[in-house]
């Protein structure tokens, strides 16, 4: 196999992270107008949880229905902070909220897990059996699947079916929503519980790849935000953004030097920001 298809694949399960982390900020931002960076610290909790459990050889299935559980919980109780204790808040200070409860959750992780990087014994076995698809991580290809499939669920979900559009027309006009029987306040709860879900379940695939620190919650989160907007705060965009992200940081890293390697991700989201600035002026100026 090519080098550069190694760095490709490697590139995208790095880029199924920040996939999964951005679709779950574009679902809560679509569903309450916060920008979620908790989200990072919430994959984290989700990949210790699950080092955890498995060094108790405790079996994969309990696993699973554990990290989705204590992430739906944690999810619930993010929403109780903002939209209750903060419930007058404006905007900006929900989004430094979130910060907050992202440090708490870091020092919570340092607390439990203590400051040494760690990782996960793998459940998939090391590698194919056969073919050219022998030097690739059969775990590392299940963190793609599952970034691209929960992704397209995702989006089905809310394009396709009366509760998702339910959920975005809470967000949209809350009173409107109400006054036509919209459950405003579930949907909302809802938005904050999946998203917590989708980001435990990154943590249990990426925790036998990647090496786990308490430090990582906050840069994770920031990339899955530049994913978002790159993407257009779309779920399908932002999964397509993540994934090309990865694949661009790996590149830079291996053809380049990994101190350009963030350089070049913002320089991108300056660059999507700038024309789509741009665009909106020539519009306008049409006008």
């Amino acid at each position: 196999m090519s080098l550069f298809t190694l760095i490709l694949f490697s590139g995208l399960t790095m880029g199924a992270i920040y996939a999964l982390l951005g679709v779950g900020i574009v679902l809560i931002r679509n569903a309450t107008g916060i920008l979620n960076l908790a989200a990072g610290d919430c994959f984290l909790i989700g990949a210790f949880l699950s080092i955890t459990l498995s060094r108790l050889h405790v079996p994969l299935a309990v696993i699973i229905i554990t990290v989705l559980a204590v992430q739906a919980i944690l999810g619930y109780g993010i929403d109780f902070i903002l939209e209750r204790w903060m419930a007058r808040a404006t905007l900006v200070i929900k989004l430094l909220g979130t910060v907050a409860i992202a440090v708490v959750l870091s020092g919570l992780e340092l607390l439990l897990w203590g400051r040494n990087p760690t990782t996960m014994e793998r459940y998939i076995p090391t590698n194919f059996d056969s073919g050219w698809l022998q030097s690739l991580d059969p775990q590392s290809a299940a963190l793609i699947a599952g970034a691209v499939l929960v992704g397209i669920a995702l989006f089905l979900f809310l394009d396709r079916t009366s509760a998702g559009r339910a959920m975005r027309a809470a967000a949209t006009d809350s009173t409107g929503a109400a006054a036509s029987g919209v459950n405003v306040t579930f949907y909302r709860i809802s938005a904050f519980v999946l998203a917590g879900m989708i980001a435990g379940l990154g943590g249990l695939l990426a925790a036998p790849i990647i090496l786990v620190d308490f430090t990582m919650g906050l840069g994770f989160a920031l990339l899955g935000l530049i994913a978002a907007l790159i993407g257009g705060m779309t779920i399908l965009g932002t999964l397509a953004a993540g994934l090309t992200l990865g694949t661009i940081e790996a590149l830079v890293t291996v053809y380049g030097s990994d101190v350009f390697r963030d350089a070049v991700v913002f320089a991108l989201l300056i660059a999507y920001l700038l024309a789509a600035q741009g665009i909106t002026f020539l519009r306008e100026a049409r006008k």
